[in-house]
């Protein structure tokens, strides 16, 4: 018995105005270089925000780190509050847990 084989498909036409050459280039050459280079222009420019933004948000972000670090200490210099209250106290709670764990 024979195998039936698929006809080949019919090869698809490229469309016109979609190609690079169709994109750049001109009858005169100097109206598609143009826009190439404009285009390049455009990506250094584009290039360069993305790394002002990214070297403003690490600028940022560390500010803010150090922000986050003076929390405890501002917290720690006050008295009363959770350091009176062993059961409010969260780094009490932490001790106490360790101390409960090691005797277990």
């Amino acid at each position: 018995m024979a195998k039936e084989t698929a006809p080949a498909p019919a090869p698809t036409a490229k469309p016109k105005g979609f190609g690079f050459a169709d994109s750049f280039w001109s009858p005169d050459y100097a109206g598609g270089l143009g826009v190439l280079f404009q285009k390049l222009q455009q990506g250094v420019v584009e290039n360069q925000q993305i790394l002002t933004i990214a070297s403003m948000r690490a600028d940022a972000e560390e500010l803010y780190s150090d922000r986050l670090g003076d929390i405890a200490p501002s917290i720690d210099r006050m008295t009363g509050g959770f350091a009176r209250d062993d059961g409010a106290s969260v780094r009490k709670v932490r001790l106490l847990s360790q101390v409960n764990q090691q005797t277990y």
